[in-house]
């Protein structure tokens, strides 16, 4: 599993200094530079409505310019394990469902526009760290490297929607995940 985390940072590594080498040929005026965009995931607010589970999940963008953009996603997940519920999670999370814990932490990435427009298609890698606190057991830490394609509307409200996908690495087992967000917020 450690190569695979290997070749995933690998890929990401190499998409980071394309999407560099793809800002340093821009020549061109900047435009359509909006400032920092800020959103909610409201999927995961709906979801804390029908599960033990709070989770709460934020992104932050940063435009450099008109193609590339800071990524910081900051999220948090809480559960009060409740024996008597009938909405727990599903069997996947089951080790994490019947315990009370916390996890917290951040993804950090780039975002990259093609058409230069800091809306439509884009590209984004990313790096999360995570640090997770569960009741009775040791602290566990999560690594993800994820690389996504995605499209934004820059408009009020901005929207996003991306599909992702990459390495996990919880505790010391490592694996593939799948990651869809989906962001409503504002621009200022």
């Amino acid at each position: 599993m450690k190569s695979i985390m290997k070749y995933a940072f690998t890929c990401v590594a190499l998409l980071i200094i394309s999407i560099s080498y793809a800002n340093a040929q821009e020549t061109a005026v900047e435009k359509n530079n909006p400032g920092l965009s800020i959103y909610l995931h409201p999927a995961t607010l709906a979801f804390s409505g029908f599960t033990s589970m709070n989770l709460i999940y934020m992104t932050f963008e940063m435009p450099f310019n008109s193609y590339m953009g800071l990524i910081v996603k900051p999220s948090l997940w809480t559960n009060e394990y409740c024996s008597s519920c009938k909405y727990q999670t599903t069997a996947e999370w089951d080790d994490l469902a019947e315990t009370n814990f916390v996890r917290f932490g951040s993804d950090l990435g780039l975002r990259f526009y093609p058409n230069g427009n800091n809306a439509g298609l884009y590209l984004q890698g990313q790096a999360g760290a995570f640090y997770i606190w569960k009741e009775g057991v040791a602290n566990v830490k999560w690594l993800d490297v994820m690389g996504y394609a995605g499209w934004a509307v820059k408009s009020v409200p901005s929207v996003y929607l991306d599909l992702g996908a990459g390495c996990a690495c919880i505790d010391k087992h490592c694996g593939f995940m799948f990651d869809i967000n989906w962001g409503v917020g504002l621009v200022f």
